[in-house]
This record gives C-alpha cells, structure tokens and sequence, in this order.
C-alpha cells in the first residue's frame, strides 16, 4: 500500500534508478532533493527583506512580492530576471535532479545527460541568490532615510540553492560510482519471489 501511495504521488521509479539501487545514502538523496525543495518554496515565499522608511513605516517582503511590485510597477526585464533565476531554473534544477534519482537508469545514459545539464543549471544556481541580493542592495539605497533588514527568508533561500549544489554533486558521485557496478549485481532482488 505504502509503496502504491509513492508511485502515485512520485511516479514509477526505474528499476536500475539510484533511488533503487543505491546506498542507504544514496537512497536519502530523495529526502535531501524534498527538503531543498520546501526550503525553496519557503524561501520564495518567506519574508525575505523589511523595508523601513522615514523611522515610522515598514514594509515586510517576500521574493513572490518583490515580483508582483516589479509586475505592478511594470519593471517587466527586471521581473523577468526575478522569475527566471528565483522560480524557473530552480524548479528546472529540482525536476532534473529528482529524475536523475529515481527515473532514469544509472547504466544508461539519460542520468549521464541530465547531470550535464544539471551542470549547467547549476552555474546559474547562484544567480538567484544574486538576484536577491541585488533587492536587498536596492532597497538599501533606494530612498532618503530608508533602512533595509535582511529576513530569514534570504537565509533560507539561501541554504536551499546551496543545498541542492552539494545534492548535484552527490547524484554525479552516486551514478559514477553505480555505473562501476556489473548491471546484473545493481538490480534488487524481486519482491514478489522471496528465496527461502
């Protein structure tokens, strides 16, 4: 039941996927992507920077705010840039990795592919921490008596694209040290055929 219940909610996992095969420390992996990933959505979402103006107001930020103000505002290059670095190569970065760990087969090919391409995500995973930074040195200067405060939303942005570097790079050991092993050996025993 249990394990009908994870392949509705993640999809069939591949026999020879590192989520299968794998060390128990390969195996948590899946755990670690699942984590960066909420820390992710906490972090776009999570008050990232307050604003103080004039010692009297003070307004409080997230990452989803600061693309609705620039939207409002219509800052639509810097919003895009906003988007792009803090949503989409995120999620890009998270899918590629959780397919690397439980979809493809580490003898093949297609893990061997993706890691490349997580590579080249993964130059631009600090970019979004960039990007975030730039909002917080913007909001820094942008007025007259005006006080910016770094929130624990930029931390927590923060430990999530440095989380999910350190994952990248613990996949790529996983799937080269799993491609040494002879395919035959890498596959678990069946389930449904217990010996003994």
């Amino acid at each position: 039941m249990k394990e009908k219940i994870g392949t509705a909610l993640l999809g069939r996992g591949h026999r020879n996927s590192i989520s299968k095969v794998g060390s128990p420390r390969d195996k948590a992996l899946g755990h670690a992507i699942l984590l960066c990933f909420l820390l992710w959505i906490l972090g776009i979402t999570v008050p990232l920077m307050t604003v103080e103006k004039v010692f009297i107001f003070s307004d409080t930020y997230a990452l989803v705010d600061f693309a609705i103000a620039l939207f409002k505002a219509e800052e639509w290059f810097i919003m895009a840039l906003v988007v792009l670095f803090a949503g989409v190569i995120p999620c890009l970065k998270f899918d590629q990795m959780y397919r690397v760990w439980r979809r493809y087969d580490v003898q093949g090919g297609e893990a061997e592919r993706t890691l490349k391409r997580i590579e080249v995500i993964s130059k631009w995973s600090m970019g979004d921490v960039f990007v975030v930074a730039i909002g917080v040195v913007i909001g820094k200067t942008s007025g007259f008596l005006t006080n910016a405060t770094v929130e624990p939303g930029f931390y927590i942005f923060t430990a999530s694209v440095l989380g999910s570097m350190v994952i990248s790079l613990l996949l790529k050991r996983s799937v080269q040290r799993l491609q040494t092993v002879e395919p035959d050996s890498v596959q678990p025993p069946d389930r449904e055929n217990p010996k003994g």
